[in-house]
């Protein structure tokens, strides 16, 4: 056991600095964003909609925001490296989830995939009880422990995950 303690630890010293830095790292106000609400928004050569469509882009895409300023209705905007102007009325700003939030959201995904995956270990493995309840001296882990490493998994995942994903 202790040398799970010092494996943790260690991993622990070792990530600790990149983990709260990439964390608590907000986003950057100078790059404002938009996201597409309509099923296809056409990006055009022109602020106009009479102007030559460049390509589409669907719903749910983030597009950068080059000069929201262009006009009321209008902004240029980039995408995969492409230029061109949208139509404000089909775009919303995109605010990007905190780290927290997406740490947060690792770890409970994954405390609840270890949970029924250490789980489902315990159930193959003999509990060996004795008629009065007591346990053999061979048999199998406790909820505990099952708790237990679920959420050292879990925390190595989330930490991991920002770490090598964010």
């Amino acid at each position: 056991m202790k040398k799970i303690y010092f494996l943790f630890g260690t991993l622990f010293i070792l990530t600790g600095c990149t983990f709260f830095e990439k964390i608590n790292k907000k986003s950057d106000p100078t790059d404002p964003k938009a996201l597409v609400t309509a099923e296809v928004l056409n990006i055009r050569k022109d602020p106009t909609r009479s102007s030559m469509v460049l390509f589409q882009v669907h719903k749910d895409s983030i597009l950068n925001i080059e000069d929201s300023m262009v006009s009321s209705d209008w902004c240029k905007i980039s995408f995969h490296n492409r230029i061109g102007y949208g139509s404000k009325k089909h775009m919303i700003p995109y605010v990007q989830p905190s780290n927290w939030s997406i740490f947060w959201m690792v770890l409970g995904i994954s405390f609840v995939i270890f949970l029924v995956v250490i789980g489902g270990i315990k159930t193959q493995i003999p509990d060996g009880r004795y008629s009065d309840g007591t346990r053999d001296g061979d048999a199998a882990f406790g909820c505990g422990t099952i708790l237990f490493f679920s959420l050292a998994l879990s925390i190595t995942t989330a930490v991991l995950w920002i770490i090598y994903i964010v």
